[in-house]
């Protein structure tokens, strides 16, 4: 697992609805062993939400909320060195 494959992972999920491990294994380009390692890996931390019966991941509430308020600040300081 590399850090790309996770964030390629966290990407595919930014949307807050379920999705398949498939799908997010097409979306992030990334196997499907991989990306339930991966889930695996981030359901531990409770960084998502995983429906074990319809084999569903979701972002957590409290994750999605950090990444939107991440990309804004990334986008902020770019905005900031593009006008210094």
């Amino acid at each position: 697992m590399k850090i790309g494959e996770v964030d390629r992972f966290f990407e595919a999920l930014k949307d807050g609805r379920w999705h398949t491990l498939d799908k997010i294994a097409s979306k992030a380009n990334i196997d499907e062993e991989e990306a339930k390692l991966i889930a695996a890996f981030l359901g531990e931390f409770c960084f998502i939400k995983i429906d074990m019966e319809k084999k569903k991941v979701k972002l957590d509430v409290l994750t999605r909320k950090f990444l939107e308020n991440l990309e804004k600040h990334e986008s902020a300081a770019c905005y900031e060195e593009i006008t210094a």
